[in-house]
């Protein structure tokens, strides 16, 4: 019955946005291709003119089921036929936890956890965004956004040390070495120099001391010199 409908919230497809993302793990974007690029931003620009409770499964289905790369390249084509920011688009239809994990799935994971540490390394509300001039070609209005905590908890509670007028948030810090450890700690380090136009041993040598500095030093230089290609040293970084 109509009157026994449950009332429509974006909030309750964070679920099935997450479900979707975990269901299409194995098999995301098979065909890639320019072509494919447009197709989903001319299908994105026709779903987020319908009403929001119509837009959202159309929008989850496309971006749950794309890499990060390719939804990058939707984003491209998105501002290049239609003249608008697709950020700006989802950011208009939707809010709350389920506009964050949309936006999200245009960043890579090295970029995201290399902006966290930047974060963590400079205040969580005075993270100074990378030049738009880098590489990474990210503009200064997407890097500076706050992110989603790691932890809310942590986020609020975490154990910090003042360094040049900063707090450094030292949980966060230990919370992205150690859940990305590794190759993916490497790459974490490579894209926090392109983003940042500065090494990450270098940033850890400046915004932490003692032991704690040693240990993550130690850590990240590890996974630097494990990487595939690396030179054995932390130079290239």
């Amino acid at each position: 019955m109509g009157g026994d409908a449950a009332p429509f919230t974006v909030a309750s497809y964070v679920g099935p946005l997450l479900l979707s993302l975990l269901s299409n793990a194995s098999g995301k974007a098979p065909s890639s291709t320019p072509a494919q690029v447009e197709r989903d931003a001319t299908a994105l620009r026709v779903t987020l003119d319908q009403p929001i409770a119509n837009a959202v499964d159309g929008v989850i289905a496309i971006l749950s089921n794309r890499t990060r790369h390719h939804v990058r390249n939707v984003a491209s084509a998105y501002q290049r036929l239609f003249g608008q920011d697709l950020k700006t688009q989802l950011k208009r239809c939707f809010d709350g936890d389920l506009q964050r994990a949309l936006l999200l799935l245009h960043d890579l994971p090295e970029e995201y956890f290399a902006h966290k540490l930047h974060e963590a390394f400079h205040g969580v509300k005075k993270s100074p965004a990378p030049d738009q001039s880098t590489p990474s070609g990210m503009a200064a209005s997407t890097v500076s956004r706050p992110a989603i905590p790691l932890s809310r908890a942590t986020s609020s509670q975490s154990r910090g040390r003042l360094f040049g007028g900063n707090v450094t948030h030292e949980v966060t810090v230990v919370a992205v070495v150690g859940i990305r450890f590794g190759r993916d700690l490497s790459s974490i380090a490579a894209a926090y120099a392109r983003m940042y136009d500065k090494p990450l041993l270098a940033t850890i040598t400046e915004r932490t001391s003692s032991d704690f500095q040693r240990l993550l030093v130690a850590v990240v230089q590890g996974a630097i010199d494990l990487a595939p290609g690396a030179a054995g040293s932390s130079t290239s970084f």
